[in-house]
């Protein structure tokens, strides 16, 4: 415990204190981070229902309440959340549709933005702000319908493309973790920037170069923008920086890391776990998951890993899982608290057939098959098996206005 913490009981804290132990397992409470502010009574609240004492820390404990906001505060003091965000209720579908819309504009914008940065054309930077600020509104609106679309650009490889869906989980798991909306396109910025350098590594022809030499390369693109954000650019250079030291270009490990730094690492290799540029090796977002897990106190900050899962979910939206029954389903949304039984796009009959039309499927509502054997989820296929994709041929069947099974949840 640090010399500058103290034990207090929970009926003593005031809002602008820093929390940073509690008397149970953090994992055991709804508290994503280790070290959170009190900002606010209902803060306290929270706290009574699992913990009688907690640790504070004095010298990060702010003066008085609410005397910052998560508004005001730099990019640097971003990740002190309380508690995760609830799901929003607006309609997916239409989420989605204003999604796709913004997709084409963003794969347009992008290219332009790479054009401009190749130059040093600062005008890049207002390009990469708008494509963030959508990312942004969009997940904080309904944080499954960028997860969906982005797995309809699964098959794209290009490198802006990569990062414009790793900007996606790397947001939709700020949002989880409670970051304001300015730290969310700051974020969401330092994503889309962070592969730069790889296409500056492919122009150089006849010299050998370790791919790890993108980050560098990175680094100097983004300095040569004038007035370019010193944190946008310190996160980039961090972002294969990892937990135990083992990352590079500077080996740096644990809290020398910038926290969205973190983030950023985290969700890209879940990206390149999912999609990998050898398809072959690609995996499905279960075996993802499983990887990542498996890297908790290791590459990753093993509080951040859990925080994820529980973000985009164990099946998250756009990927596809095979039922126990056979069928084969797509993932609409999570169930709030359910993380194993979510809403379903099903798609094909026990044999692998194609269905004529697909039925929604509410994992919440339905717990049997039509033989009356318990209903779950056995296991996730990777993206685009069996030739199934998110596709716009889908739209009209999402959300609890498509054709639903019956009590027994069978589709015949």
């Amino acid at each position: 415990m640090s010399k500058r913490s103290r034990i207090i009981s929970v009926d003593q804290l005031e809002p602008g204190m820093f929390v940073t132990r509690l008397d149970r397992p953090w994992l055991e409470t709804p508290f994503p981070l280790q070290g959170f502010y009190i900002r606010e009574l209902r803060d306290i609240d929270a706290l009574k229902r699992y913990c009688r004492t907690v640790y504070v820390e004095e010298r990060k404990s702010l003066p008085t309440a609410a005397t910052q906001s998560a508004e005001k505060r730099p990019v640097a003091a971003a990740l002190e959340p309380i508690t995760a965000r609830a799901r929003s209720r607006i309609a997916l579908k239409s989420e989605v549709s204003r999604c796709l819309g913004a997709l084409r504009e963003h794969k347009i914008l992008l290219s332009q933005a790479d054009k401009c940065l190749k130059t040093g054309d600062g005008r890049a930077m207002e390009l990469v702000r708008r494509v963030a600020q959508d990312q942004v509104v969009s997940v904080l609106r309904h944080p499954d319908a960028l997860v969906w679309v982005a797995h309809m650009a699964s098959a794209e490889t290009a490198d802006w493309m990569r990062s414009l869906r790793t900007s996606v989980w790397a947001v939709v798991l700020g949002r989880h973790l409670g970051l304001s909306p300015a730290s969310l396109h700051a974020l969401a910025q330092a994503v889309l920037l962070m592969d730069v350098g790889m296409q500056v590594l492919r122009t150089m022809a006849g010299k050998e170069r370790d791919v790890r030499d993108h980050v560098l390369l990175s680094v100097a693109a983004l300095r040569r923008i004038d007035e370019m954000d010193p944190v946008l650019i310190s996160l980039v250079e961090q972002h294969h920086e990892r937990n135990d030291g083992s990352g590079y270009p500077r080996g740096l490990s644990g809290r020398l890391i910038h926290p969205m730094a973190k983030i950023m690492g985290l969700a890209d290799h879940f990206d390149r776990l999912l999609f990998a540029e050898d398809l072959a090796q690609s995996m499905s977002s279960t075996e993802a998951m499983a990887q990542l897990y498996a890297l908790r106190n290791r590459s990753f900050q093993a509080s951040l890993v859990d925080e994820f899962i529980q973000a985009l979910g164990i099946y998250p939206s756009g990927s596809l899982v095979r039922l126990s029954d056979q069928r084969i389903a797509m993932v609409l949304e999570q169930n709030a608290g359910q993380k194993f039984r979510p809403k379903l796009l099903v798609l094909s009959a026990a044999d692998d057939n194609r269905l004529g039309r697909p039925v929604y499927l509410d994992m919440q509502q339905v717990f049997h098959d039509h033989k009356g054997q318990p209903l779950k989820v056995a296991a996730g296929l990777k993206a685009g098996s069996s030739g199934y994709c998110p596709q716009l041929e889908y739209l009209d069947f999402l959300g609890p206005t498509a054709p639903t099974l019956a009590a027994t949840g069978s589709v015949g």
